[in-house]
């Protein structure tokens, strides 16, 4: 009987197609203890090297020398020391600034000469560039009992438009040194006497 070699030939030819599966299986394993490895050698990449010097040869330590004390720091400018000791005491908004009058220089005894005919003193206290400052001299002024009128000029300079306080007008150099001395008196900065005929 004659053999039919086509089958047989099939059948090995399919088996030699097919691969076990332990083969599958190791495959896997390698590649996943690859990964491992590779993985291990970057974490011990990352951590730092540690020696173990034995007890013998470990280095003594040196005797700590205490470095010397540093010589007092000597500044190099002497404003930082002066400055605080020239400190001016600048008032708050609702005090009224007080000017230092200068001391007198002892003059000359003057000759007494007679006082001209028909002058006029006016004395202005304060000059302003806002109404309201002025207004507000002016009701001080009231309550020292002293008369005084605001007086609008404007600045041939500047063209600037300043409000003047002024008392007056008074018949005698009397009455204008009373005036600049109850003012002087009350801390109020000294004053321009002005002249009319």
């Amino acid at each position: 009987m004659p053999r039919d070699y086509k089958k047989r030939a099939a059948t090995k030819a399919a088996l030699k197609r097919k691969s076990p599966v332990w083969h599958w299986w190791l495959a896997g394993l390698i590649l996943i203890g690859f990964v491992a490895i590779l993985y291990w050698l970057t974490q011990q990449a990352a951590q730092p090297t540690i020696s173990v010097i034995p007890a013998e040869q470990k280095p003594r330590p040196k005797p700590q020398v205490k470095p010397p004390s540093p010589a007092p720091h000597k500044p190099r400018f002497e404003f930082y020391n002066t400055l605080p000791k020239q400190e001016i005491r600048v008032p708050s908004g609702s005090e009224r600034p007080r000017e230092i009058a200068p001391e007198p220089v002892p003059a000359k005894p003057a000759i007494p000469q007679p006082e001209p005919q028909n002058v006029r003193y006016k004395v202005q206290i304060g000059s302003y560039t806002r109404t309201t400052d002025a207004e507000k001299l002016r009701a001080e002024l009231a309550f020292l009992g002293v008369e005084t009128r605001i007086q609008a000029v404007t600045l041939h300079k500047t063209q600037q438009k300043h409000y003047r306080v002024i008392a007056g007008p008074y018949q005698g150099k009397q009455q204008v040194q009373n005036l600049r001395r109850q003012l002087r008196a009350n801390g109020y900065p000294e004053v321009l006497v002005l002249t009319q005929r």
